[in-house]
């Protein structure tokens, strides 16, 4: 064998084999480079173990429990700030999509008024379905996603629900347009 193969077991030698020793020992006894190696090791692990355990500054918990505190609190805030703006742009969006889809409703029909609150009564049909689907979905998954990412993921979904209810009320209208 070579020597990086004996400096791994002088290093590992609480590890090895007893054949493993065995073959160390009679290495050592011939190899003067890896005898010096280990007596090296041996003295190195020596001071190691004899050297006192050094302490750490007066305050040093004190200064980490305030330094992690406060990245805490930064982490924080920055995800509520996050998921605010998140909610704001959602609540824009999903707020002018009902505004334009009644506005569209309103403009193209003969009976607008009726319609409208007839849809403005299904949109808040959507919404409440929406939310209890939601609350449901979010009870169920309580401790496994973050609050704020469930209540923005809900957001979203009920923006696309809203979406697709105003493309419905958008081409039954141009339906009703064309007969």
């Amino acid at each position: 064998m070579k020597h990086p193969t004996y400096e791994n077991w002088i290093l590992k030698h609480e590890t090895l084999t007893q054949a493993q020793r065995l073959e160390l020992e009679d290495h050592l006894q011939t190899c003067q480079y890896c005898a010096l190696f280990a007596e090296a090791e041996r003295s190195v692990r020596q001071m190691l173990q004899e050297a006192p355990m050094a302490a750490p500054m007066p305050g040093f918990r004190a200064r980490f429990e305030q330094r992690l505190a406060a990245k805490r609190a930064a982490q924080h805030k920055r995800q509520v700030s996050i998921t605010l703006a998140v909610s704001a742009v959602l609540a824009g969006v999903l707020g002018s999509g009902v505004i334009v889809s009644m506005l569209m409703l309103l403009l193209s029909s003969d009976t607008a008024i009726f319609q409208l609150f007839q849809n403005m009564f299904h949109v808040l049909q959507v919404i409440v379905l929406a939310g209890s689907a939601g609350k449901a979905l979010l009870g169920s998954l309580g401790g496994i996603v973050d609050p704020a990412f469930g209540y923005t993921a809900a957001a979203a979904a009920a923006v696309l629900c809203l979406t697709w209810f105003a493309s419905l009320l958008r081409i039954r209208s141009i339906q009703e347009r064309r007969e």
